[in-house]
């Protein structure tokens, strides 16, 4: 069974992008099931939760962990929600467990993935690291254009 986190980059706070907006996800998952009904995917649902250090009590050693992957979530306008040691400690973890998720939901929350090495270079924005196909430099979502110029 491959383990999975996923991850916010923020604590837990009633009324915000907690994990818990991201439950339907998680049931889904935990439910897929093989051709002999074997669970493909154990799923650990998480916020971040802040040591003293100012590093997730998790992902400050992901690496260590025994997650085949991470789907992080950035759901804030931080710079680097993760702590000082997560960017090394991720590349470290991709290493060994390859495939990994990260998402940004809106305008400029996502913008910290860019400084995670290899694959902060797969984020795009049209302010920071932009697409480099001119021709896909489009909003997407024509119907809220407040979040549109991140």
């Amino acid at each position: 069974m491959k383990k999975i986190l996923l991850q916010t980059t923020i604590q837990h706070a009633r009324d915000d992008w907690s994990i818990e907006r991201f439950s339907i996800l998680a049931n889904l998952l935990s439910k897929i099931e093989d051709e002999t009904g074997t669970r493909l995917f154990g799923i650990t649902a998480r916020d971040r939760e802040n040591l003293a250090s100012g590093d997730d009590r998790i992902l400050s050693k992901l690496d260590e962990t025994d997650f085949d992957q991470l789907w992080l979530f950035g759901v804030r306008r931080r710079r680097g929600p993760w702590g000082a040691g997560f960017a090394r400690r991720s590349a470290r973890f991709r290493e060994r467990a390859p495939p990994s998720l990260l998402r940004a939901t809106i305008k400029t929350w996502g913008f910290p993935f860019c400084s995670l090495g290899g694959i902060g270079a797969a984020n795009h924005f049209h302010s920071r690291n932009p697409e480099p196909d001119p021709e896909r430099r489009v909003a997407d979502d024509i119907e809220t254009p407040g979040i549109f110029l991140a």
